[in-house]
């Protein structure tokens, strides 16, 4: 602030000099007034008294004696000249110097005055005492002139200097104040607008300080428009940047969530809300465990396979990626999800991002279970050994409850072989006699007949699939299992089973050539031990009349 001080200092001598040069300007005429007047009063004073000493000794003596008295007065006075005239304007007395006033011992000429210095001049009227000496008649017997008016000037000037003195330091002073606080008001006025902009300021609406000015008050001025402009940049771009990655994050697919470090979420994108069918405030603020699994503490307390928790070890600063499945009315769904360990205000938080992988997993998995499938069924070289192996990866792969193969024989289907138990063929034969594709049932889809509701019922399944073998487009027979839904659900689809029903009629086929090749070979071998035992109790010649 020195700089400030430095010119309200300036701003105040300049104040204080332009007042007092107000207070002469203002007040020179009165001044002048002023002057004049006491010179009137102090010189009526001084030749009234002169006056009375001269006429008190002019009505006592002769008149030749008054030059001797006025010599006197003359002395040491501020009388430069004194005379006395007669009314004809011839001089009667004279002392001093009276100058070049007077043509012939005339009367005062008002041309010579006006040329000279100033004069007093003061008419003294006649009185009785003075008519021995003059002419009776009455009247102005004569003048008396006063010289060195300048010296009377002076004195006067000097008894009112001090009065003037404090006039003038009176005024300044007013002037001086009054200045200050002018100056003053307006330098509070641009601090109160500075407070003020100061006060209102919003980085998304805010008004520049004009009239800045060159001192301390400009330079914060401008100090605070340039840092309001910057401010006001940022905040617009950060808004900009937030709106853009607001933006892209609605528009993403993937799922986002934000988990801080006591499992709560705090931020989630338009495709969790619209996949988990929640609104903002229904899903913000409340634990990631309680929404996404429905568990009431977290996911490491729970003993379940899900009891591996991934957002703690992110808390923990590790970056993990891995697979995730809900389970929904429509089947499983999986997720790959990655969570990074991120910093939001000093505070540890977790970015989740899940891509939905369902068709990715379950087409992997059904893949390689047909491929298990293929391969087992390669094994088998008769339709018994194929009835075993597609029981066995029935048991391995879908963990069943219940499988049987069910053989069409003259319009009859008849339990061939099963797991455990037995399902009457009889109730299915209305449902899967003239079938040629697979047949699913499931307690959440497709309404099952009765036989199938009580198979269902009694093993406490809740999903079916029959699917039909057939060999040179005839029905031969079908298969039968029966599942757990959350043990089969990813693979309860039409496309998969209309696969393996491919899968299993080609190694069917291949089965059934087997067996009629082996039983071809079986009876060739039979007839030929037949002959053999012939030849050896008949002769050559019956057994070729046999044979023809």
């Amino acid at each position: 602030m020195k700089k400030l001080n430095l010119k309200l200092t300036f701003a105040g001598l300049f104040v204080l000099l332009v007042g007092l040069w107000a207070v002469l300007f203002l007040f020179q005429d009165t001044v002048t007034k002023t002057i004049q007047a006491h010179e009137e009063r102090e010189r009526d004073a001084f030749v009234n008294a002169t006056l009375s000493h001269v006429k008190r000794h002019m009505l006592r003596r002769h008149p030749e004696a008054i030059n001797g008295i006025l010599d006197d007065m003359v002395d040491g006075t501020l009388i430069q000249g004194l005379f006395v005239f007669s009314p004809e304007g011839s001089v009667f007395s004279k002392a001093g110097e009276v100058g070049p006033f007077f043509r012939a011992d005339k009367g005062p000429c008002s041309e010579c005055h006006r040329k000279g210095p100033p004069l007093y001049i003061r008419q003294v009227n006649a009185e009785r005492a003075c008519l021995t000496c003059h002419k009776a008649g009455g009247g102005p017997m004569g003048y008396i002139g006063l010289l060195r008016a300048d010296e009377l000037h002076t004195e006067v000037l000097a008894k009112l200097e001090a009065q003037s003195l404090w006039v003038m330091a009176l005024g300044g002073l007013f002037f001086g104040v009054a200045g200050f606080v002018f100056i003053w008001a307006i330098v509070i006025k641009r601090l109160r607008v500075l407070r003020q902009r100061i006060k209102e300021f919003s980085p998304s609406y805010w008004v520049p300080i004009e009239h800045l000015g060159s001192d301390e008050i400009g330079d914060i001025a401008r100090a605070f428009n340039e840092m309001a402009e910057r401010v006001s940049s940022t905040e617009r771009a950060l808004r900009e940047s937030k709106e853009f990655l607001s933006s892209v994050l609605r528009g993403m697919k993937e799922m986002v969530m934000v988990v801080d470090a006591s499992y709560r979420i705090t931020y989630v994108n338009e495709a969790f809300l619209k996949y988990k069918g929640l609104k903002w405030d229904e899903a913000v603020g409340r634990p990631c465990y309680e929404v996404l699994h429905g568990f009431g503490v977290p996911c490491y307390e729970v003993s379940l396979s899900e009891s591996q928790c991934y957002v703690r070890e992110a808390l923990e600063g590790k970056s993990i990626t891995g697979i995730r499945r809900h389970t929904t009315d429509k089947g499983n769904r999986y997720f790959l999800v990655k969570y990074s360990p991120i910093e939001l205000h000093d505070r540890k938080e977790v970015l989740e991002v899940a891509t939905e992988i369902t068709e990715q997993v379950l087409s992997e998995r059904r893949n390689a279970l047909l491929r298990v499938l293929s391969q087992t069924l390669q094994r088998a070289g008769r339709t018994e050994e194929f009835l075993e192996e597609v029981l066995t990866v029935f048991r391995d792969a879908f963990g069943g409850l219940w499988a049987g193969f069910y053989e069409l024989q003259d319009g009859t289907l008849t339990l061939r072989t099963s797991l455990d138990g037995e399902i009457s063929a009889k109730v299915l034969e209305d449902e899967v006699f003239y079938m040629g594709s697979p047949l699913i049932w499931t307690a959440i889809g497709d309404v099952p007949s009765d036989a199938i509701k009580v198979a269902l019922k009694t093993y406490g399944a809740e999903a079916a699939v029959a699917v039909p073998l057939k060999s040179q487009d005839r029905q031969k027979g079908l298969f039968l299992f029966l599942f757990d839904l959350d043990q089969v659900s990813d693979f309860m689809d039409r496309m998969f089973w209309s696969i393996v029903t491919d899968v299993l009629n080609s190694a069917y086929h291949r089965c059934l050539v087997q067996d009629e090749l082996i039983s071809k070979i079986h009876f060739e071998r039979a007839m030929l031990s037949v002959l053999e035992r012939l030849a050896e109790e008949m002769s050559l010649e019956a057994v070729i009349r046999i044979l023809q």
